[in-house]
């Protein structure tokens, strides 16, 4: 039994910076929602099936969806019966036209609780899984930067077939019986979050695309607690794990760095000058790219103002980009021979190794996705609460 005095117990607010995705792998089809004005109506399924087959319109819908023709909408009026609807959003002016350009929207990870009313609410909440991942991330980022000697070797024969997790994680953290990042114990996120369905468009990529996702707006969390049993830590790795906020800022602020270059490079036209593939060239081009990039600079250079060692700005959803999910940037610095003193995103030599999608590109990772407002998505910071 741990006694209270070898614990750490820290309470932090999650502050939501930029729309924040966390998705549940489910894609909601026209079939499952219906749009009215600037609302997004998600539908009950059995209802609708009951309402369906009490307007005598069962069968004829049935067979539109076997043949993968037409939509839900086009078997209701234009005011939706309550009962047929689960939960309803907000859709962002970004998006025009939404009955027209919402083909499909990516769910977001909810609970669905009664209110007062009796009605249907849409609880979104940010799982613990997803903070504690970032902050392993950022962990063996700081270990590995810092214990370099130790490490060098292993990375000297970096190949397809380089198994991170069992050759690097399992040196610093051990087994799952073993792993000291159990000792460190964090919430679930909840919060009065506002939300809505946003647009997500795709830059630098041979397809161009609009995703539609429901996403928790810049707003603040109720206060969750972060606990270390720090008793159980031993030097090495669990120093490491005791000062994660340190971790995840000295993370972050290198990556934020990375992507202001990277940005920086796309307004200047220094991007445009080493893509070699027309199909990408294009869409480096014109002043409406430049305007784009020196938005999403200010943006990145806000973002980096919030981040501190005790109340670090993390990265987390879907929509948040390759290199904040690994530690090719260091692997990348650490390789002299692969070094672009004046290209820190640029992860291609590593990305091919092993195995990264698309990395065989000159630049890698080139995609980037923003909101349609041009907003980066997923930055988050962890404000120390009293």
């Amino acid at each position: 039994m741990v006694s209270v005095k070898d614990r750490i117990a820290l309470k932090f607010r999650l502050e939501v910076l930029s729309p924040v995705h966390i998705g549940t792998g489910n894609t909601l089809t026209l079939w499952d929602f219906a749009i009215r004005s600037n609302y997004l109506f998600v539908l009950n399924h059995d209802e609708f099936f009951n309402f369906l087959r009490k307007e005598g319109k069962l069968e004829q819908a049935i067979s539109a969806m076997e043949s993968g023709q037409g939509k839900a909408d086009d078997f209701l009026g234009q005011w939706i019966p309550e009962n047929l609807i689960r939960y309803r959003l907000y859709i962002d002016p970004s998006i025009k036209d939404p009955q027209k350009n919402i083909k499909r929207v990516l769910e977001a990870i909810k609970h669905l609780n009664l209110d007062s009313s009796g009605k249907l609410r849409s609880v979104f909440y940010i799982p613990a899984t997803e903070v504690k991942g970032y902050v392993r991330t950022a962990i063996i980022y700081c270990y590995l930067r810092d214990n370099w000697q130790r490490f060098r070797n292993r990375f000297s024969n970096i190949n397809r077939g380089f198994d991170f997790k069992r050759i690097i994680e399992n040196d610093i953290f051990g087994d799952a019986v073993e792993d000291p990042m159990k000792y460190l114990k964090t919430e679930d996120i909840y919060g009065d979050f506002d939300t809505n369905v946003v647009g997500v468009k795709i830059l630098f990529s041979s397809r161009n695309f609009i995703d539609s996702a429901e996403a928790i707006l810049k707003s603040k969390s109720k206060t969750i607690k972060v606990v270390i049993d720090k008793g159980r830590l031993n030097q090495g790795i669990g120093t490491y794990i005791k000062n994660w906020t340190r971790c995840c800022y000295e993370f972050t602020k290198d990556l934020i760095e990375a992507e202001i270059k990277f940005w920086e490079d796309v307004r200047d036209g220094v991007i445009l000058r080493i893509i070699k593939d027309q199909r990408i060239q294009y869409r480096f081009r014109g002043n409406h790219i430049k305007s784009t990039a020196s938005e999403v600079i200010n943006q990145l250079e806000k973002i980096k103002e919030n981040n501190s060692k005790s109340s670090p700005v993390i990265r987390i959803g879907r929509f948040t980009g390759y290199l904040f999910h690994t530690v090719s940037a260091l692997l990348n610095g650490r390789f002299q021979q692969y070094t672009h003193q004046n290209q820190p995103y640029n992860v291609a030599p590593i990305g091919d190794q092993i195995g990264a999608r698309n990395a065989k590109q000159c630049l890698f990772p080139l995609t980037r996705r923003l909101t349609l407002d041009n907003q980066t998505l997923g930055w988050c910071r962890l404000v120390e609460a009293s």
